[in-house]
């Protein structure tokens, strides 16, 4: 593998922190945050949080470090939920060249797995088999690793939608009651703390 290669990696993971995230776009939220942002502040919460969802720390970071690389070929494909927001709720949105939001029909799966396997081949052949089996055990969320990264996943937009709420009209409800998805006790424990100032 030549070191090249391994330099356009980087190059191309960096472009996360110029990507916005689609559905803060829509519900207008000002200054909000961009890929790269919400994967800083997943593994934050990984750091913190992986002794207590009884998990491989390392692992779980390396899990949320490259869970949204597809996005740098795909775009952010976010499913909008937003009381007051002038687009379909449930239905899948993402961002034109512009910027400007636009809704999305493609067949997400596959393209992102296209998308992954072309990032993932800049990188040397054990780190991209690796890199490959944490992403597919991610996407399938079957293992109590995956439960963990989705659950801080979920979390971290909880506590975006506490900071977010007075910077737009629209309401971000959709962000907060995702209780019965969490799998975790842990993090339906901090889940219900967040709520609670959510509505306070």
């Amino acid at each position: 593998m030549k070191k090249e290669k391994i330099i356009d990696f980087l190059i191309e993971a960096n472009k996360l922190k110029d990507l916005k995230r689609t559905g803060w776009v829509a519900l207008k939220v000002k200054n909000s945050e961009h890929v790269g942002d919400h994967v800083y502040s997943m593994i934050m919460l990984a750091s913190v949080l992986a002794d207590k969802l009884k998990v491989n720390k390392q692992k779980l970071m390396e899990m949320i470090l490259i869970h949204e690389l597809p996005e740098l070929y795909v775009g952010d494909i976010a499913t909008i939920f937003g009381t007051g927001t002038i687009h379909k709720t449930g239905y899948m949105y993402t961002l034109d060249k512009n910027g400007k939001i636009k809704e999305f029909k493609g067949n997400k799966r596959r393209l992102e797995e296209n998308a992954m396997k072309k990032i993932l081949n800049m990188l040397p052949t054990n780190v991209r088999k690796k890199y490959y089996r944490l992403w597919k055990e991610f996407e399938k969320n079957k293992t109590p690793l995956a439960h963990a990264a989705h659950d801080l996943d979920r979390l971290d937009h909880t506590v975006l939608a506490l900071l977010y709420k007075d910077r737009t009209k629209i309401k971000l409800d959709g962000f907060i009651n995702v209780e019965s998805r969490l799998k975790t006790k842990y993090a339906k424990e901090l889940h219900k703390l967040i709520r609670k100032r959510f509505y306070k």
